[in-house]
Order: C-alpha cells, then sequence, then structure tokens
C-alpha cells in the first residue's frame, strides 16, 4: 500500500497563519454573527418596552400583572428565540460560506454569504439536530469515560459544519465525513482543536482580568445605597462599558478567525485524502504529487 509522508508541524502552523492572513484581509466574516447578535438584542429591547407600556394598562387588581399579560411576555420572548435561532443558523452558513470563497479566491463578499445561507441553511439546520443528539450521547458517556467524552465531541464534529457548507453534504452524512477526516488526520486536527480553544482561553482571560477590577471598583465607589460616590462610580461603569464591548468585538473576531482556520484545514484535508486515495489506486507516481503542505493562501484578484 502507498502511502505519503506525515503531516508536519510547520503545515498547521501554515493554516493557523494563513488563516490569519486572510482574516485581515476579509473581517466581514466575523459580521453575519454580530448583525444576528445585534438583531436579537433589539428584539429583546422591543419586546420588554411592549411589555412595560402594555403593562401599565393590563394589570389586575392591587397593581399584579394580569395572567393574558404574562402569556404574552412569556410568548414575545419564545418568538424571540425561535428568531435568534433562524438567524443564527443563516449566520453560520453565510460566515462559512465567506470563508469558503476566501480560501478560493482570496477575499470574500457578503454576495457569497447570502448564497450560502440561501442555500445550505435547511441542512444546517438538520446538522443541528444532530448536535443536540451528539451532546446527549456525550452527557450519558462523561461520567463512564471520565470526561473524554467532553473533549472528544469538539474534536470528532469539528468539520462538521465546512462539510455541510463548504462540502455539499447533508446534514448527517457531513458527521460521518467529519469522522473520516479526523480519524484520518487525528493528531492534526486535535493539536488544532487545543490551539483554538487555548486562544479562547485566552481571550477569556483577558476579559476577566479587565472586568473584575472594575467591578470590585464600582462596588467599593458604590457604597451605601443612601450616599453612593456617583462621581468615581460612573467613570468607572462608563469604563466598564468599554471593556465588554471591546471584549465582545475579540470574540466576534477570533469567531471570524476560528471559521477559517476550520474551513482552511478541511479544505486541505479533504484535498489531501483524495489524492492519497487516488494514490492507492493509481501507484507511487500519484502518491509524489500528494501535496505536504497546504496550499498557499490565495491573493485577493487587483
Amino acid at each position: 500500500m502507498t502511502t505519503t509522508a506525515p503531516l508536519t508541524p510547520m503545515s498547521l502552523e501554515t493554516v493557523l497563519s494563513g488563516s490569519w492572513k486572510l482574516f485581515r484581509r476579509n473581517w466581514i466574516v466575523a459580521l453575519p454573527m454580530v448583525f444576528a447578535a445585534i438583531g436579537f438584542f433589539v428584539a429583546i429591547v422591543v419586546v420588554i418596552a411592549v411589555a412595560a407600556v402594555s403593562g401599565l394598562a393590563t394589570t389586575a387588581a392591587k397593581g399584579v400583572p394580569s395572567p393574558g399579560w404574562v402569556a404574552a411576555l412569556a410568548v414575545g420572548y419564545l418568538i424571540c428565540l425561535v428568531l435568534f435561532a433562524v438567524a443564527a443558523l443563516a449566520a453560520t452558513a453565510a460566515t462559512y460560506g465567506m470563508a469558503n470563497a476566501a480560501w478560493e479566491r482570496g477575499t470574500a463578499t457578503f454576495a457569497d454569504g447570502m448564497a450560502a445561507a440561501a442555500t445550505r441553511s435547511g441542512a444546517l439546520f438538520v446538522a443541528a439536530i444532530g448536535f443536540f443528539g451528539a451532546a446527549i450521547v456525550m452527557l450519558i458517556l462523561l461520567i463512564p469515560t471520565l470526561g473524554i467524552a467532553m473533549l472528544a465531541l469538539p474534536v470528532v464534529t469539528m468539520y462538521v459544519f465546512p462539510a455541510v457548507v463548504c462540502g455539499g453534504y447533508g446534514g448527517f452524512e457531513a458527521f460521518g465525513e467529519s469522522w473520516r477526516l479526523v480519524r484520518r488526520y487525528l493528531g492534526t486536527s486535535a493539536i488544532a482543536v487545543l490551539i483554538l480553544l487555548a486562544m479562547q482561553y485566552l481571550i477569556t482571560l483577558v476579559m476577566y482580568a479587565g472586568i473584575l477590577p472594575l467591578e470590585f471598583g464600582i462596588g467599593a465607589a458604590g457604597g451605601s445605597p443612601s450616599a453612593p460616590n456617583l462621581g468615581a462610580a460612573v467613570p468607572l461603569l462608563v469604563l466598564l462599558g468599554i471593556v465588554l464591548l471591546v471584549t465582545m468585538a475579540l470574540l466576534f473576531a477570533f469567531a471570524g478567525y476560528h471559521t477559517l482556520a476550520i474551513v482552511g484545514l478541511y479544505r486541505w484535508l479533504r484535498e489531501r485524502a483524495s489524492v492519497e486515495d487516488a494514490a492507492v489506486l493509481r501507484g507511487p507516481a500519484v502518491a509524489a504529487a500528494a501535496p505536504m503542505v497546504p496550499p498557499a493562501v490565495p491573493e485577493p484578484p487587483a
């Protein structure tokens, strides 16, 4: 059986560094989820505002909200959650579609995202159902496997969304495709997940390092409810809001980079698997042509 040389650490480094280069030129990859999150918060604010206004006129005796008003408020929240779920699916499809276009030709547009959202959101919904089932299995196996199931789930399913949006697989078929690539290139896939999780953890540490001192400062400046030190508390509250906005921007930016990295890995490993399979069928001559390093990051058109 003819095989090719194993992947080198530099190969994975090339994919990750190439993803950063692409993200700097295509930062709009992170915007679909930003739009979905903003839409969700706006919808919540509208529900609260409508509930507050209508609650003034729909109260029972002694100023207690009427059952109908409470039910309407609950329905409003449920509608917001459903709309957010739909928007999140479309935004995920758009993000992966734009990331795939960035790796394909060096630049991505909102048109690429809209095309992916229009054609792949249904398959992503099926994949989301599969993720729900996989999470249940993971919870069942969590104690018997001493927590290994929780660590294995993000690795085994890391190529599901790229397989759906970039590979054109169905929602459930994408799990088989992801498992095929992870099983074949387990070392590369596991290291990539660990690196990306470490980067996300560092961003979380930065968030806590900026937020916790401000929260303690606000608590100390607040003093007693009867005599709060507003001169110190208000600036700290403004600074806390700025830190939260910067943290959210970092998290959304990392989500865009993460998508580019996963799509880059998927495209590379899928191509290599195809070349290796062809080499097995056709002989050593094709094996020599198997790519040892990921393809170069494409340059955007002039």
